[in-house]
């Protein structure tokens, strides 16, 4: 992510240079989060997944086994989904955290047309 610094060294703590206010900040921050958090359910549904069908055959209910690792997958799925869904919570109260911030802010100041 890319800051702005003022000539102190610190980041605005305002608009007024461009830089977006705290809360929206954080809500990138946010989501920055929550899409680590998908990446890692993803790779354990993947890997979970890859287990399962690695494991002996025949693939089926009579395989305990085959049974308990393809239920583990499910699981790391559901967690998986459910990390997205969060994600898409996030971002959509980023974008509206955005649209606020964009309309709040006064318009900018024009030359008077010659």
């Amino acid at each position: 992510m890319i800051h702005s610094r003022t000539s102190q060294g610190s980041l605005p703590e305002n608009d007024t240079q461009g830089e977006t206010p705290r809360s929206h900040r954080a809500g990138i921050a946010n989501v920055e989060v929550l899409l680590s958090d998908v990446r890692r359910a993803k790779n354990a549904a993947d890997e979970s997944l890859r287990r399962a069908q690695d494991a002996p055959e025949p693939h089926g209910t009579i395989n305990t086994i085959f049974v308990a690792l393809w239920e583990e997958h499910l699981r790391d799925r559901e967690a998986l989904f459910a990390a997205m869904r969060e994600l898409d919570e996030a971002r959509e109260a980023l974008r509206a955290t955005a649209v606020k911030t964009k309309t709040d802010q006064p318009a900018p100041a024009r030359w008077p047309a010659d």
